[in-house]
């Protein structure tokens, strides 16, 4: 009937769903610089990720690749870290790691790692955050990690280091912050 076909049609419009995705990435990012509120980026984001997990009639209304979504889990997670929302922020990150491996998009990946070791350091999860933060370094392999990325997971190694009390490590990873062009 005319009427499914045009329920079909409003269900899959993979160019407005994306561009839905991409402006709420941008919204997260920019709540995070104080240029809009970071509480109604979050629940924007949520809206998003809902109606994406929303099933109708067997069949979901909002199609991303699985990059975007990746995409939009780490920046909500960031958001989240900012919001005070620290077992919202992990759950998110999990998701995006999950659908970032699936993807194979190795920098996705890293992002998502170096965000975690951040949530789970403030958690107090010192030994997983070092083990997310070097997963993170790991995971480009022979690729360099986007810098932003690379120092998140150098500061989050050299405080493990520092609780270790092993300053001589912690000194290290400090001189390759101090050094890097995020250092500012």
């Amino acid at each position: 009937s005319a009427a499914d076909a045009d329920a079909a049609a409003k269900m899959a419009n993979p160019d407005g769903d994306a561009l839905e995705a991409d402006a709420v990435i941008l919204q997260l990012w920019e709540s995070r610089y104080g240029w809009y509120d970071v509480n109604d980026a979050i629940a924007r984001a949520r809206s998003v990720l809902e109606r994406i997990r929303t099933a109708v009639g067997g069949r979901r209304r909002t199609v991303l690749s699985p990059e975007r979504l990746s995409w939009l889990l780490i920046e909500l997670a960031a958001a989240e870290k900012w919001a005070d929302r620290l077992a919202d922020a992990l759950s998110h990150l999990d998701e995006a790691l999950v659908t970032a491996r699936m993807a194979g998009h190795r920098q996705l990946i890293a992002g998502g790692l170096a965000h975690r070791a951040v949530v789970q350091y403030l958690r107090g999860q010192v030994q997983n955050a070092a083990r997310s933060a070097q997963a993170a370094l790991d995971a480009t392999q022979d690729v360099d990690l986007v810098e932003d990325y690379a120092v998140r997971a150098h500061v989050v190694l050299g405080l493990a280091a520092l609780n270790q009390l092993d300053l001589s490590r912690a000194h290290r990873f400090h001189q390759m912050v101090a050094t890097s062009d995020s250092a500012g």
